[in-house]
């Protein structure tokens, strides 16, 4: 079998950064620099070990069908952890992903038990990592409750490295958002999407690779849950199941939120009035720190806002109209997934079905039946068969 080689390189200082990389080598097909920028201010924070490029190759190495050789240091409780990751999407994609050995030049645990305590959340100014950290700092959990200290929001992620402008604007929002409670923003800068493009599987080592440089500060990394536990999608990058095994004995990865439904999550994000205001819940605008207002996530943010009788939060700059509904006619899986979701949400007593609501009720039902059609379409043997059973069915009488 083929090895995919990791070469941690020395951190290094440039223009006001801390630079960490790997340099990546398949034999005979690539060569890549995977980096993560940091702050100069974080230095004595980043870890030096090679755990969080592992996390972050895992699927590069699994699709590849390549061994994963590091050369450098590696939590061995992390790697335990990682072939039994193999084995869940292994599982549920046996054609893309193959099981792949890991080994490294040196397999070490890093335990200092004077490390400090508490938790660093993925945070990026939607409902999810909203929800995450407003009810762990209010108390909210029960004896699941988590220290969390700082939000984490990544750029390179859902705002693209050629939009840094639109970063900063957006980072200055979530940091305003999280000092209302007390919460630290930190930052990343990193190409890990560029090399991993197939972002609904990827995501999840992206985030969690992100989190783990952060161990010598911080024990356990969350990460906000996108789905419950009622309507869990799989395979999904950042899931219940495998987050945490992105973990080592030192730190932790944690997935959050599984237990509440969207409709929870509104309610509770909504008692807090600077995180509700400035909700960023879109990928589609084409500046990345708005929300466009036309989208599906858009569209099935505010329809269920006005089911549970919420104002439409300020970051939605223009009004919501049934035309900007159904002017939607050619939806993705995950698009409808998205409108789904906003009908089958339970409203509060005494709340009106808007026409909004309508618009969207027969929106989706005409992009099932436009997808419905088109499956037919694309295979010409079932559709003949279908219509041949139709014949019979006549032919046969009452």
């Amino acid at each position: 079998m083929i090895e995919l080689h990791i070469f941690p390189q020395k951190a290094r200082l440039e223009a006001g950064s801390v630079c960490r990389t790997a340099v990546l080598w398949l034999a005979g097909q690539y060569r890549h620099e995977l980096w993560y920028r940091f702050p100069e201010e974080y230095a004595d924070w980043i870890t030096q070990s090679a755990d969080p490029f592992l996390v972050a190759c895992v699927l590069m190495a699994m699709r590849e069908s390549a061994d994963i050789v590091v050369h450098g240091r590696v939590s061995p409780s992390l790697i335990a952890n990682l072939y039994e990751f193999q084995a869940a999407w292994h599982s549920w994609r046996p054609r893309k992903y193959d099981l792949v050995e890991i080994r490294a030049d040196e397999e070490s645990e890093i335990l200092d038990e004077a490390s400090p305590r508490g938790a660093v959340c993925a945070f990026t100014g939607g409902v999810d990592s909203s929800y995450s950290i407003y009810r762990h700092r209010k108390g909210l959990c029960g004896k699941a409750q988590r220290t969390i200290a700082a939000g984490l929001f990544v750029n390179g992620f859902d705002i693209p490295l050629d939009q840094p402008e639109a970063f900063e604007r957006a980072a200055g929002h979530a940091r305003s958002t999280l000092k209302t409670l007390d919460v630290e923003l930190l930052t990343v800068t990193s190409n890990h999407k560029e090399l991993n493009p197939e972002w609904d599987d990827t995501h999840g080592i992206g985030i969690a690779s992100s989190l783990m440089f952060f161990a010598p500060r911080f024990s356990e990394g969350m990460i906000a849950s996108t789905h419950s536990y009622t309507g869990l999608k799989l395979p999904w990058g950042s899931n219940p199941i495998t987050d945490p095994l992105l973990s080592s004995h030192s730190f932790g990865i944690v997935h959050d939120g599984a237990g509440c439904s969207r409709v929870q999550k509104y309610l509770t994000v909504s008692r807090w009035p600077e995180a509700y205001s400035n909700l960023r819940v879109c990928f589609s605008a084409e500046e990345r720190d708005k929300n466009c207002g036309r989208c599906a996530k858009c569209i099935a943010t505010q329809v269920s806002m006005r089911r549970l009788q919420l104002p439409v939060p300020l970051s939605f700059e223009c009004e919501l109209t049934e035309n900007d509904i159904l002017s939607m006619r050619n939806a993705t899986d995950s698009e409808m997934e998205a409108l789904q979701t906003a009908l089958d949400g339970s409203v509060r007593p005494g709340s009106n079905e808007t026409s909004l609501v309508s618009a969207l009720q027969r929106c989706v039902r005409y992009n099932q039946i436009k997808k419905s059609l088109s499956a037919r379409s694309r295979n010409p043997l079932k559709e003949k068969i279908r219509q041949l059973r139709l014949r019979a069915h006549e032919y046969a009488g009452p």
